[in-house]
């Protein structure tokens, strides 16, 4: 039995592995580290959703963010979620904001769903690179 197809697998697994953990798992991990220190180190306040905006995802429906009012050190800001949701929220919403103390206007709607998102992606993403990796070192070994 010729071996260099398993090794072509172990290659293959090893290719996969560095390009799934360079354009997927380290930015995933990046946007996590900096909403976590964001919560640990921001001002929280709450906001008041003012209106959305909208775009269209690969499907062509459209996907709403929040428009979002917060006061810090007594003046008002308005930002805009990353948040994109097909529902819209109804207006004038509660929501909670963390900002920044040096910039307030550098804010994360809703910072924890965010931060349980990002835990919840990185952990599909290795679940299914585990996965696969079982699969061929399995086809290798048996």
């Amino acid at each position: 039995m010729d071996s260099s197809p398993d090794y072509f697998s172990l290659a293959g697994m090893l290719i996969i592995d560095f390009m799934v953990v360079r354009t997927v798992l380290l930015p995933l991990y990046f946007d996590f580290r900096k909403i976590r220190s964001q919560i640990r180190n921001g001002s929280f306040a709450t906001g008041t959703i003012v209106g959305f905006e909208s775009k269209l995802d690969l499907d062509q429906r459209d996907q709403f963010a929040p428009v979002v009012r917060f006061i810090a050190n007594g003046v008002e800001y308005i930002i805009k979620s990353d948040d994109y949701k097909f529902i819209k929220a109804p207006l004038n919403s509660i929501v909670v904001v963390s900002y920044d103390i040096k910039t307030p206007s550098n804010a994360l709607v809703n910072p924890k769903s965010l931060l349980r998102f990002k835990a919840f992606l990185m952990l599909v993403v290795l679940l299914v690179m585990a996965s696969i990796r079982i699969g061929i070192l399995y086809k290798m070994i048996f």
